[in-house]
């Protein structure tokens, strides 16, 4: 084989053989070698390595209703703040607001670049369109990290009113569209790769009964339990803090905004110890149940939303440890305290803060002393005619915390 590749002329004396013979036998050995040759090489050569970012950061913006205008005001705030994205990480926003969808590409070198343009309207709160985007934002910017933020109306883990998102599906103001129940999201998550963190631009998001839905999904989400400004969050403030992972900076800088502004409840919550927190609320459940079903059993705790026709009707969210402090014995109280001191990372509140509505004391802080910035619905008769009480049974925090034990 070597004498063919050094001296390709050279012949074989092969028997009864001409020279047709001879020379097609030379080009298949010689074939056969350079082959195996390259092969080798081939195999000697460094393979192409998928490049894993440290952190790949999605907001996920459903802006097709009267939110839409305030979708540019963010955008101009990630453009102040762009070169605060760090090299090692992927910062990618999906945009649905009155023109059609489009996926941004935010880097510390070129800033804001269209990194897909849809050539049709979809649904943005649909489970199959945020699954697939998602999916192909993670596939395509793989990361050991992953932080989303879903930006938009919500409600907590109220169904079909305004849970999270609202899509139109007209490229309007209009707030009549698709919304996405705190369950549905659950399921899409639940396909997507593990989240760092969940940032809830958006009202109402920070329930309990939402956290421990998502605890499996993320481990921390930051948020609020009542309205939020329609500004949002700040992201010239809490984009370094977001790419780098500082959970605790984010809803730092978030609270500090709007401090001496238009006002914010906020908290970071740990969801990795939910289930010991769930176990701690379901050891005084008798005593947190029993005192609600008795008349003006919820009177002095923080309301974070009036229960009217101005919000549909939709069910107070009571402040958690507000509940607590006002229906348990104290001894009780410290232990569930302890517990709840496991979860909650962080929460701070002004004594008063924006609100749609008027004439309420929800949006001014009750009790300074008592509050987790957390809700907790806590079941009523009242709500039988919305049907609140038998929705509340499909989430999973109803049994964990022992309601489906206390009756309802």
């Amino acid at each position: 084989i070597q004498t063919f590749l050094l001296y390709p002329s050279a012949t074989i004396p092969v028997k009864n053989s001409n020279f047709a013979t001879m020379k097609a036998l030379r080009t298949l050995i010689y074939t056969i070698c350079i082959s195996a040759l390259m092969c080798a090489c081939k195999d000697n050569l460094p393979q192409p390595e998928t490049t894993e970012a440290e952190r790949t950061v999605i907001i996920y913006m459903m802006a097709e209703n009267s939110l839409n205008r305030f979708a540019a005001n963010d955008l101009d705030e990630i453009r102040q703040a762009y070169a605060s994205v760090p090299k090692n990480t992927n910062l990618l926003v999906y945009l649905d607001n009155s023109s059609l969808p489009i996926i941004y590409n935010v880097t510390a070198k070129k800033g804001l670049t269209e990194w897909k343009t849809f050539s049709q309207d979809q649904l943005s709160t649909d489970s199959t369109v945020m699954q697939r985007t998602l999916k192909e934002i993670t596939a395509k910017f793989p990361a050991k990290k992953y932080g989303l933020v879903l930006w938009s109306h919500g409600s907590g883990w109220v169904p079909q009113s305004r849970a999270i998102g609202i899509d139109n599906g007209k490229n309007t103001s209009s707030n009549n569209g698709l919304q996405m129940d705190i369950t549905t999201l659950r399921g899409v998550l639940e396909n997507l790769p593990h989240m760092e963190y969940i940032l809830f631009d958006a009202c109402a998001m920070q329930s309990i009964e939402v956290a421990y839905e998502l605890r499996n999904v993320t481990d921390y989400i930051i948020g609020s339990p009542t309205e939020i400004h329609a500004e949002g969050a700040p992201y010239d403030m809490i984009l370094g803090p977001m790419m780098r992972g500082d959970v605790l900076e984010v809803v730092k800088q978030y609270y500090a905004t709007y401090q001496n502004w238009d006002g914010v409840v906020i908290s970071l919550l740990d969801c990795r110890q939910m289930e010991a927190f769930a176990q701690a609320t379901a050891k005084v459940m008798p005593q947190l149940s029993e005192a609600v079903s008795q008349d003006g059993g919820t009177e002095g705790i923080q309301i974070y939303q009036p229960y009217s026709s101005q919000t549909e009707w939709k069910p107070e969210p009571f402040d958690m440890e507000g509940a607590m402090f006002h229906t348990l014995d104290s001894d009780s109280f410290t232990e569930w305290k302890s517990a709840l001191n496991q979860i909650l990372l962080y929460k701070n509140a002004t004594s008063n803060w924006t609100s749609v509505f008027s004439g309420y004391s929800h949006c001014h802080l009750t009790d300074p002393d008592h509050y987790a910035a957390l809700s907790i619905f806590l079941p009523n008769e009242k709500y039988e005619p919305q049907g609140w009480n038998q929705k509340f049974r499909a989430f999973q925090w109803y049994r964990a915390a022992g309601w489906d034990k206390a009756g309802w």
